[in-house]
């Protein structure tokens, strides 16, 4: 459902890796979501919620919960970066976020 201007940049990123031989790894929503439905958490809120509770430097900056007719709050993006993050290291099998 994302544009073609951002498939496209979305496909740009990966062959610009992949001639500079960077590893490269895509996940779905449904993976992210599945790296933290331990936590019962499963949408962006919840999971930047997770993300807020166990990472200190990060709780001062979670942006309160979207309503459906508020635009995104710049500071989700962090969150979706750090979901991203924590995903590919769990994934990886270093890093374990239970406290």
């Amino acid at each position: 459902r994302r544009s073609a201007r951002v498939q496209a940049l979305c496909r740009a990123m990966l062959r610009e890796a992949e001639a500079h031989k960077i590893e490269r790894r895509v996940f779905e929503r449904e993976t992210i979501r599945a790296a933290f439905a331990r936590f019962g958490a499963m949408t962006r809120s919840e999971i930047a919620s997770v993300i807020a509770q166990r990472v200190d430097s990060f709780a001062h900056r979670l942006p309160p919960r979207r309503r459906v007719w508020d635009s995104q709050d710049p500071r989700q993006s962090l969150f979706d970066a750090a979901a991203l993050a924590i995903t590919y290291f769990s994934a990886m099998g270093d890093l374990d976020l239970s406290v």
